[in-house]
């Protein structure tokens, strides 16, 4: 976990990432259950994917 200097450092941070993951979220009250499992079913495999890729070409 990232350790912050001060209170106001965390939440500068904070509300900036804050912004950005909205942005990169999908709108899953604009989706099927269903097809949200699959969306994100595939996103943790390719992230599981590039995990692994950089073990093994170290």
């Amino acid at each position: 976990m990232r350790k912050f200097k001060s209170q106001g450092q965390a939440q500068r941070f904070l509300s900036c990432h804050g912004v950005v993951n909205n942005l990169f979220r999908l709108g899953r009250h604009l989706m099927k259950a269903s097809n949200y499992r699959i969306s994100e079913t595939e996103h943790l495999l390719n992230e599981l994917g590039r995990f692994v890729y950089k073990i093994w070409n170290k």
